[in-house]
């Protein structure tokens, strides 16, 4: 289960991409997870290079990966693609937003 620090999205055409930053605790690291959409070129790609491209900061080199599914349960949300899954936990993010939204 990889902990998510914090998401980014941005929604600057032609792209659209989501990013996580994961947390690496045995290694202090923090690394990101990035799902990116280039919807207004996907009619001059092959049909199977159409949709969101998944990469990961260590991958090297690594064929393109395409998104697959997405599942969500409560805090957590899984997301497969050609290649991988990653098993992600968003209670932190869940508890920051809730912080920020208590009276004072």
């Amino acid at each position: 289960m990889e902990l998510v620090s914090f998401i980014s999205i941005e929604d600057d055409p032609p792209d659209l991409i989501l990013s996580f930053a994961i947390w690496k605790p045995d290694s202090e690291d923090i690394r990101s997870l990035i799902l990116m959409r280039t919807a207004k070129y996907e009619f001059l790609l092959d049909e199977s290079e159409r949709g969101v491209k998944v990469s990961y900061e260590t991958w090297l080199n690594d064929e393109d990966d395409m998104l697959r599914k997405v599942e969500f349960s409560d805090d957590f949300v899984k997301i497969i693609s050609s290649h991988h899954q990653f098993d992600l936990d968003l209670r932190k993010l869940i508890r920051r937003r809730l912080i920020k939204q208590r009276p004072s």
